[in-house]
């Protein structure tokens, strides 16, 4: 399926199929077309592009990897929203692994993680998998969000709250450590003056 016909599918709001290979399916239409176009002479492709590409797919075969990152950016560029972010970060990270990569096993690489880029504050999600396509590890990404929001109590926001304090208050193990929180700071400051 070219890229193409595939984005106009996904505006139009048209469900993809995925094949085992994480790639998406052709309705028969499509194939009937496709095969239509090669005996007709209308292939793109010279013979040597060809090739190219069929030396491509045999070497990537045996890897079927995908990666999603949704990142949620905010409008606040404020210190107290990286704060609250941060608050997040140690809220989230744990029962995100916890949930979808070692009880769900979505994939070899989930993270979950506070950002600040060029002044603004976001936070992102990051599978990476070989077993699922993009599609259905964003569904189990904000069901995991929608499910977390919506279980997180005064108790449990206490017991994260007292945590980020206590891991805050800790003295710095070493001085590479101490420099690089501070050498931290000052980036985001100058960033933020941007």
């Amino acid at each position: 399926m070219k890229f193409v016909s595939l984005v106009s599918k996904i505006n139009q709001g048209e469900t993809i199929e995925w094949d085992s290979k994480h790639e998406p399916k052709e309705s028969k239409d499509e194939e009937d077309a496709e095969m239509n176009d090669e005996e007709n002479g209308e292939d793109e492709m010279d013979e040597q592009e060809a090739g190219d590409d069929e030396d491509e797919d045999e070497e990537g075969d045996d890897e079927n990897n995908s990666c999603i990152v949704v990142y949620l950016q905010s409008e606040d560029t404020s210190p107290e929203r990286g704060m609250i972010l941060r608050f997040l970060e140690q809220a989230i990270d744990d029962e995100f692994f916890e949930q979808l990569r070692n009880k769900k096993q979505l994939g070899y690489y989930v993270s979950a993680s506070c950002r600040y880029t060029r002044g603004i504050h976001g936070f992102q999600f990051i599978i990476q998998s070989s077993n699922y396509n993009p599609i259905e590890l964003e569904k189990e990404i904000m069901t995991f969000i929608q499910n977390y929001l919506s279980t997180l109590d005064e108790e449990k926001f206490n017991k994260i709250l007292k945590g980020l304090i206590s891991l805050k208050e800790e003295p710095f193990k070493d001085i590479q450590e101490e420099s690089d929180e501070l050498f931290s700071c000052l980036k985001s400051y100058y960033e933020s003056t941007e």
